[in-house]
């Protein structure tokens, strides 16, 4: 993604006509109104000026992607992920939320399978975060903003990983075993304290990191108590590994657990 910082590319499309809807976006987002809107109106978020212009520089050479040399298939994946970057907040429930953060600290390190824009959040807590994921529209909107707050604040402590899924007709232990092992295969060899299981294969992940955690490591795995998913996918297979510490079975239910001693 460093190619989008080619000067030239830059320089051409600046002068790009404001008739692009991203553009017209953009132009509304930086205007001295909106800025102000988005700062005195207590029922939207405020967006830092210098974030505003930063989103500005980087997004409006972006829309040359157009002009690549790319195939519809590819060009659709980075207008669904520029549409939507900033469209939804995480899709995460509030007590799942507070759940996973009230074990995070500054001294924190994480590992996150199923990226999204939770993934930011934590990053502002823990000291460092690593994130997987399978879906590449997801990865390419995730990492686009990691770019973009990159450019920003500079953050440093956030680590994404794509892991292309298998043939759709294999088990989901075969079909992501990428995925699932995404901190073997890249040479990972810490310990994690907090591990956020929001993605595919839920149960084999949660066996997959067993090597990474220590004996006070919070693993919370999403939607756990879904009835049919707990069903079809054995989500009960984790039970001989792990103790339950705390749960939420209500709504976006989830679990908190802790690997059982000795283990």
């Amino acid at each position: 993604m460093n190619s989008y910082y080619g000067s030239s590319e830059a320089d051409r499309h600046s002068r790009m006509p404001l008739s692009d809807p991203l553009l017209r976006l953009l132009n509304y987002l930086v205007s001295i109104e909106i800025r102000e809107k988005l700062h005195k109106d207590p029922g939207v978020h405020a967006i830092p000026n210098k974030t505003l212009s930063s989103l500005c520089d980087i997004l409006s050479p972006l829309c040359a992607y157009k002009d690549w040399q790319l195939s519809d298939d590819e060009k659709e994946t980075v207008t669904e992920a520029l549409r939507m970057l900033f469209l939804q907040r995480p899709n995460m429930s509030d007590s799942e939320m507070d759940a996973i953060l009230k074990h995070c600290t500054p001294d924190t390190k994480m590992v996150e399978f199923g990226s999204g824009f939770s993934t930011f959040k934590f990053a502002n807590f823990c000291k460092t975060v690593h994130t997987v994921e399978h879906e590449y529209k997801w990865f390419s909107r995730v990492s686009l903003m990691h770019l973009i707050l990159q450019n920003v604040n500079q953050r440093e402590n956030l680590f994404l990983y794509y892991a292309k899924e298998g043939d759709s007709s294999l088990p989901d232990e075969e079909k992501y075993s990428d995925y699932c092992n995404f901190l073997k295969s890249n040479n990972i060899h810490e310990k994690f304290d907090v591990v956020s299981i929001d993605g595919a294969a839920r149960p084999h992940c949660a066996l997959s990191i067993l090597p990474y955690i220590h004996d006070e490591t919070k693993v919370i795995i999403s939607d756990f108590w879904r009835p049919k998913r707990h069903a079809e996918k054995n989500y009960s297979m984790v039970f001989e590994y792990y103790d339950e510490i705390e749960s939420c079975k209500e709504g976006n239910s989830y679990i908190v657990l802790m690997k059982k001693r000795g283990v």
